[in-house]
């Protein structure tokens, strides 16, 4: 299947691994590096800084905007595969970036010992029929 620059990436990389050490799982990583830029890790968490309920339109659901949430928290991570972002962040993320409507009497509602699931079930319980 590798064929045009891949073919020529995959053959750079037979050169420059000893057989013992090739397999699929180093070549994707070989692959990641020339096709992922080195910078993606910071744009995406520059994405994660600026995140907000709001982003997703005046109408989005609290669903919604937590699955975006969860997927910045899956996708953030450092270089040696660790998670920028800890759960505790997530948490607090998601409560003060929510719509004020459903931040005001959610931030009442909640302890921060509750779980991110436990949150999110409680916001949606506080939104009107607009947000669901």
């Amino acid at each position: 299947m590798c064929t045009g620059i891949a073919l020529s990436w995959y053959n750079q990389y037979v050169m420059n691994k000893p057989v013992k050490e090739r397999n699929i799982h180093n070549f994707i990583l070989y692959l990641r590096k020339k096709v992922v830029p080195s910078i993606a890790a910071d744009l995406r968490w520059k994405e994660w800084e600026e995140y907000k309920h709001s982003k997703l339109g005046p109408n989005a659901s609290v669903n919604n905007y937590a699955q975006k949430c969860l997927e910045f928290y899956n996708d953030c991570l450092d270089k040696q595969g660790n998670k920028m972002i800890n759960m505790h962040t997530l948490k607090y993320k998601f409560v003060d970036k929510i719509l004020t409507p459903i931040r005001v009497p959610l931030k009442m509602q909640i302890n921060w010992d509750m779980s991110l699931e436990e949150i999110i079930v409680v916001a949606e319980k506080n939104t009107g029929s607009q947000y669901t």
